[in-house]
């Protein structure tokens, strides 16, 4: 497969890039996803290829205190590769059709306040992407999916921590994640809300001369204990009198001490 790529950068100044590129890719698919139910190979089976253009820019503000990034993209492609489950512990893979991603994602990061001596330093960090992930032709067993949303891939998603340093060997993190809608099946019956959680980290660094460091660290995962799925199962198959099983749940509120030792 010929495979050509085009990329450039343009240094406008010390402070402002500007980037892009333009070319075409391939993924072959996985020993797993090349083998049928029984077990021979699925000789029909083809690479997932298409092409891509990008366009995006970084730049930085204050003295290098505030920088930003973003990034916006078109991927066109073709024999998308996606597993269909035939039972419950059987699975193959097969080619897709054709589908359009168009997407942009945005980066900042912003030291809000830098000094050694407390209240010390103060960093935000935050990031962003928005997608629309279509089947622009997809014929499954005789279901026509075209112009649908794949499934199991969220419309946006949203981070950001919030680092505070009140001296040097000691950190406190907080850290917020959502994340949007995403329709549970090719057919887009279902769909699984948004979600976020907020989780808190904090540890203290002792620095051993001659030996390395030790962190001594704790952390609060899902502090508002919010119920949610850890995990989507795309198109589950229900077996029996069972409904599909879509949503592997996540861990409630939990507590987490640990100690990193750096020689």
């Amino acid at each position: 497969i010929l495979s050509p790529r085009f990329g450039w950068n343009y240094a406008a100044s010390s402070d402002v890039n500007i980037y892009g590129s333009v070319g075409h890719g391939f993924s072959a698919p996985s020993l797993e996803e090349t083998l049928l139910p029984a077990g021979e190979i699925n000789r029909e089976l083809k690479p997932e290829e298409g092409y891509m253009a990008e366009l995006g820019s970084r730049f930085s503000l204050n003295d290098k205190k505030i920088f930003l990034e973003w990034t916006g993209y078109a991927i066109s492609l073709k024999n998308l590769l996606v597993t269909k489950r035939i039972t419950e512990d059987t699975f193959t893979g097969i080619n897709a059709g054709k589908t359009h991603h168009l997407g942009a994602e945005l980066l900042g990061k912003w030291v809000v306040n830098e000094t050694i001596a407390f209240p010390g330093k103060f960093e935000l960090t935050a990031s962003a992407a928005f997608s629309r992930n279509v089947f622009s032709s997809f014929v499954d067993d005789g279901n026509d999916y075209s112009d649908n949303h794949l499934p199991g891939i969220p419309k946006s998603t949203v981070s950001g921590i919030l680092s505070w340093y009140p001296i040097p060997d000691i950190f406190i993190h907080a850290v917020y994640q959502r994340t949007g809608e995403q329709f549970l099946n090719d057919a887009n019956s279902g769909s699984y809300n948004s979600c976020q959680t907020v989780n808190l980290k904090t540890g203290y660094t002792l620095h051993l001369k001659g030996f390395g460091a030790v962190t001594l660290f704790g952390s609060i995962q899902n502090l508002f204990d919010a119920r949610y799925a850890s995990m989507i199962l795309v198109n589950a198959p229900a077996f029996g009198n069972n409904l599909p099983r879509y949503y592997y749940p996540a861990l409630p509120r939990n507590w987490i001490l640990g100690l990193r030792i750096e020689l």
